[in-house]
């Protein structure tokens, strides 16, 4: 469930469950999805399973930001697809890794500006995230560094750095690590596909 909405949740039903720590749920046969961006981080895992890296990839390119796009916070906030949290010091947190994507922040020195300790940051994130703020805030750089790769034509390295990474080589494996294909196979398959 969308974070926005959990305390009506817990009001009407507060005997049920919800979770707001993640794109979607699967329970069982059951998924839920919080809906609007996360939608497509659903789409992906399920297409990633059921066909492959290849197809997900496709799927990247046809649900996100379109390569028109002026480039602006606004576009690259919908395609970091985070939604705000009813917490002010994380999403005060998650903005400040926002907006410092390209000379990412110190862990310390975002706690400091939220006004927390590093263990409690470290606390926080696990409980609202289920991840620590670094894992986060690379995921978000990741989401970002995807984004760049599918909506304009720049190389890889010059995305690299504008994604806070030293060198093109560590930004291309966490990326494969993260989204299961290189940046260079997913551009392929993305050119692939708008040749057809």
């Amino acid at each position: 469930m969308h974070a926005y909405h959990a305390n009506d949740w817990k009001r009407l039903f507060p005997t049920l469950r919800l979770v707001t720590n993640t794109d979607f749920l699967v329970d069982k046969d059951r998924i839920t999805c919080a809906g609007g961006v996360s939608v497509i981080e659903l789409a992906i895992h399920l297409i990633g399973m059921h066909c492959g890296p290849d197809r997900a990839g496709k799927v990247v390119h046809q649900m996100t930001v379109a390569k028109s796009s002026t480039g602006s916070f606004v576009d690259r906030r919908k395609a970091l697809g985070y939604a705000s949290s009813s917490n002010r010091r994380l999403h005060e947190a998650v903005m400040l890794m926002e907006t410092h994507l390209a000379e990412p922040l110190e862990i310390d020195a975002i706690a400091h500006l939220v006004g927390t300790s590093k263990r409690q940051q470290e606390q926080l994130f696990v409980a609202e995230t289920d991840t620590s703020p670094t894992q986060f805030y690379r995921q978000v750089r990741l989401r970002f560094g995807r984004w760049l790769l599918i909506s304009s034509d720049r190389q890889i390295g010059e995305i690299a750095f504008e994604c806070g990474f030293a060198d093109a080589p560590h930004f291309i494996w966490q990326f494969q690590t993260s989204f299961g294909m290189s940046p260079g196979r997913l551009r392929k398959t993305l050119m692939g596909q708008e040749g057809k």
